[in-house]
């Protein structure tokens, strides 16, 4: 299982929040992590095809990396 950056990413890593208010609402800039998933090397593979096992260790990976993301400045701010 792989985490790679996206090529064209939605959002900057680098770069400042600039958090305002608008109204009821707050607004900021588009900074974050935006990465690919890559589950499985087969590319025929889908999550149904999941042992018990496997979709664990897919569950774990993704809430792994959610932890690590967290601990990033810029998600700490929200």
């Amino acid at each position: 299982m792989r985490f790679v950056p996206n090529k064209f990413p939605a959002l900057r890593i680098e770069g400042d929040l600039d958090k305002r208010g608008m109204g009821i609402y707050d607004s900021c800039n588009g900074i974050g992590a935006h990465e690919v998933i890559i589950e499985t090397p087969d590319h025929f593979k889908t999550m149904s095809d999941y042992t018990d096992g496997e979709m664990m260790d897919v569950l774990n990976k993704y809430l792994s990396r959610s932890q690590h993301l967290a601990g990033d400045k810029v998600s700490s701010i929200f």
